[in-house]
């Protein structure tokens, strides 16, 4: 007899890694507060790169998200000093043609 395997998504396992709701972009057209922002660093072929893991409030919920997209991620580093600063910020995910971006 063969045993059954459990087949999970590969966004599964990313939420696993990163200890995160999901990818960022999972919110596209949603507003939400931005409260903070971590870099979480990794190393992907053979370079070191510094995945954002963002704390949000959505429907009234803190969560946290991870993303992959560059375009948010420079754009976190933007408004990174001011959520140290204790300003949260409002924004809503959208995308533009292949990019995802905040707006």
């Amino acid at each position: 007899m063969v045993s059954k395997k459990q087949v999970v998504s590969f966004g599964e396992i990313s939420q696993q890694t990163f200890g995160t709701e999901g990818n960022l972009t999972d919110l596209v057209g949603q507003t939400f507060i931005i409260k903070d922002v971590e870099w979480l660093e990794r190393e992907i072929r053979n370079e070191k790169v510094n995945i954002p893991i963002v704390t949000v409030e959505v429907d009234g919920k803190t969560k946290k998200y991870h993303t992959w997209s560059r375009v948010i991620a420079k754009q976190l580093e933007a408004i990174e000093e001011q959520l140290r600063k204790g300003v949260y910020v409002k924004a809503t995910v959208k995308k533009v043609k292949r990019y995802y971006t905040l707006a």
